[in-house]
């Protein structure tokens, strides 16, 4: 949790091209944003926005919806695998 008193961490450089691809017509998988901070907050301006979070292995896709605005990126995204157990021969 971040101190009351500093600021939300927000990457400037990743909200302008966000920004800048939003502006373009074109939709595709490649066309949208990468963010490989995951520590980064979202803000308002990027509801009904996708975005691609590095989860440390690949890129997951993430859609913002106004219930994440406030949180940081990471906190959907799943970093680790589920373990499965093997079954016993009986």
């Amino acid at each position: 949790m971040r101190s009351q008193w500093k600021l939300p961490f927000i990457n400037f450089v990743a909200l302008q091209e966000m920004k800048q691809k939003k502006k373009s017509k074109i939709k595709t998988k490649k066309n949208q944003p990468i963010l490989k901070k995951r520590g980064d907050i979202v803000t308002p301006g990027l509801v009904n926005f996708t975005v691609k979070v590095h989860n440390g292995i690949k890129f997951v896709f993430l859609h913002i919806k106004e219930i994440h605005v406030g949180y940081k990126y990471g906190n959907f995204t799943i970093t680790k695998k589920r373990c499965i157990f093997k079954k016993k021969k009986k």
